[in-house]
């Protein structure tokens, strides 16, 4: 080959390169049109169906949608709608739970519900525009059933049945501090967890219940009363050390200058009272609980009025009730002194603080009284014994008259005073004066209005003069037996009135 053909060889060689290098960029830009138009066309499609999904599922529920465990997946909102008002009217809920069962029907609480707004809030809760997503997930829409009731009728309803069913559980009770006395100390006592009914608690989940149309709702401790003081609370570390102090001794009781034991508050009693400050948990006694406890105390030791029997010195068996005659408490005063006493943390003994006092103590229905003035309405006799039960005096009498309903009243009495002179005043209902009676010996022993006193207009007393010419309620006796009465008796003896 010469040197002029091969030249021209190579110049062909390098114009086909060229022509070739030309072609690239060409095919280049085919294959990225292709693949642009092929990636919009999908995308289109994704649009399309993306926009059909949501269509759809603005309608309809996503795939495993559940309302009140019932599967509608799928369903059409009318469809729902219509399911939904097809259960109103036999609706019921039902209620059960530890001996408790109740049933509410639609009816009775004139529930409803609005089709516009159900469909409304159904499909609000449901996010059409993640429908890609939400499909594959689990759904529930009972909670957006939000059904009309008469608020009023079911707390008509539940109240009732609520308030007996907590008579017979279980209340709760909070930690406190209680005496243990294997180890003579006070420990944390543990709270109680019971299964009282808190009533506004549970009918506001009953409320929820109606609105959404569960079926049934089952008790549990979301509407039970809890405690609100846990054994585990710090301030317990505190309030412990307080509590014995507080209950380091007890305290026996006397009556009568501390002749008789009235027993004893021991040291179950002193825990009893505490009461724990809602903020601190620090103890002091419960100033209700111990005056509780002293009215309680009063009336087991009290005599006045109860009854009592005894036999006489002459062997008649008496029994006499009512009057004013005896022992009674001063339950403030005794309440008081033993807060006072415990809390500056003063054990002694307490003699027991007294309105009224008698001669002497045994007890209610026992003899407290040592001399006294007999009155027999039976027999129109006064005696009086001494101390040691010896008559010193016995005399006649007349009392009040049975016939006009003026009776001597019966019961343990005390003599209130004495007066000499007197003028004894009566009045009738209507405010009029009925007698004036000038006495020389006055002794009352029922406010100022009945007690023995002369009477001089008399000619005779004893036998049945009461029974129709009696006295107005006194006690008339001769002019001499009453003077001996006004000289030897003091004032405070005891009266017995007695048939």
């Amino acid at each position: 080959m010469t040197d002029a053909e091969a030249s021209a060889q190579i110049e062909n060689q390098d114009e086909v390169v060229a022509a070739a290098d030309e072609g690239q960029p060409k095919k280049m830009r085919t294959k990225k049109k292709v693949l642009l138009i092929t990636l919009l066309v999908i995308l289109a499609s994704l649009v399309v169906v993306y926009a059909a999904g949501a269509l759809f599922f603005s309608s309809h529920f996503y795939p495993n949608t559940r309302f009140n465990d019932e599967d509608i997946s799928y369903q059409a909102d009318t469809a729902f709608v219509d399911k939904v008002e097809a259960q109103v009217p036999g609706y019921k809920l039902t209620i059960t739970g530890d001996d408790y069962i109740q049933d509410i029907t639609s009816a009775q609480v004139d529930l409803s519900v609005d089709p516009e707004k159900l469909k409304v809030d159904a499909f609000e809760s449901q996010n059409v525009w993640l429908w890609p997503i939400e499909v594959f997930g689990s759904h529930d829409v009972s909670h957006v059933i939000d059904a009309s009731f008469d608020h009023d009728k079911v707390v008509e309803i539940l109240t009732p049945t609520v308030e007996t069913y907590n008579k017979e559980a279980t209340p709760s009770a909070d930690a406190t501090i209680a005496y243990d006395e294997r180890i003579n100390l006070v420990v944390v006592k543990d709270e109680v967890y019971g299964n009282q009914i808190d009533a506004e608690a549970f009918i506001s989940k009953v409320d929820g219940c109606l609105a959404s149309l569960e079926p049934t709702y089952q008790l549990n401790d979301e509407v039970f009363i809890q405690p609100t003081i846990l054994a585990s609370d710090e301030r317990f570390k505190q309030a412990l050390p307080a509590a014995q102090t507080l209950i380091s001794g007890e305290i026996d009781l006397t009556l009568a200058e501390g002749t008789v034991s009235a027993g004893k508050v021991g040291k179950d009693l002193l825990v009893s009272w505490l009461t724990l400050d809602p903020e601190t948990l620090m103890p002091t006694l419960d100033q209700a609980a111990v005056a509780a406890w002293a009215e309680q105390k009063g009336a087991e030791l009290n005599t006045i009025g109860t009854k009592r029997t005894f036999k006489r010195p002459d062997g008649k068996n008496v029994t006499v009730s009512g009057g004013v005659y005896g022992w009674k408490v001063s339950t403030a005063d005794l309440a008081s002194t033993l807060i006072g006493n415990v809390t500056a943390g003063n054990f002694e003994a307490i003699d027991i603080p007294c309105e009224q006092t008698a001669d002497v103590y045994n007890g209610p229905g026992g003899r407290d009284w040592t001399a006294y003035v007999d009155i027999d309405l039976s027999e129109q006799k006064v005696r009086y014994y001494n101390e040691k039960d010896e008559e010193l005096f016995v005399t006649d009498c007349v009392t009040g008259d049975v016939s006009k309903g003026r009776s001597t009243p019966t019961g343990l009495y005390y003599l209130r005073a004495k007066k000499s002179p007197e003028v004894l005043t009566g009045f009738n209902a209507d405010g009029t004066k009925d007698y004036e009676t000038h006495v020389t010996y006055w002794m009352p022993f029922i406010r100022n209005s009945i007690g023995l006193h002369d009477a001089s207009w008399r000619g005779k007393f004893g036998g049945s003069i009461y029974k129709g010419n009696g006295s107005h309620g006194c006690v008339n006796l001769p002019t001499e037996a009453a003077k001996w009465f006004y000289d030897n008796l003091t004032t405070n003896v005891a009266v017995l009135v007695h048939e």
